[in-house]
């Protein structure tokens, strides 16, 4: 389920940020009347995002565990980086507090 959630929230964000590819906040993907939301990703984001879903389906699939390790350490370090420079400079991965904590999740699924 992560990867398919990962997948098309990586999609959206790609389809989403192509005119501003490198935006310091893509198109959020939520709702604000319930504040839900799974952040906002540029270009860059998505396709963290769509490699990293890619990478747990795969494993779901029956692959070496290895590639799931290789989700989790890219999702890890996707979140951890964008935790970082929240604050501090326009992100590259174009993000939120709440696109850190999704990537992080996502290192942390029960694929990876």
């Amino acid at each position: 389920m992560w990867g398919v959630l990962t997948v098309l929230v990586g999609a959206h964000s790609v389809l989403g940020s192509f005119g501003d590819p490198l935006a310091p906040r893509g198109p959020t993907l939520g709702s604000s009347d319930l504040s839900i939301s799974l952040g906002a990703y540029n270009l860059i984001g998505g396709l963290v995002l769509v490699v990293a879903g890619a990478l747990l389906l795969l494993a779901s699939r029956g692959r070496p565990r290895r590639v799931a390790q290789a989700a989790a350490v890219l999702a890890a370090v996707a979140g951890l980086s964008l935790h970082a420079q929240l604050g501090f400079t326009h992100p590259l991965l174009g993000g939120t507090a709440t696109s850190a904590a999704y990537f992080l999740s996502v290192a942390s699924s029960p694929g990876a």
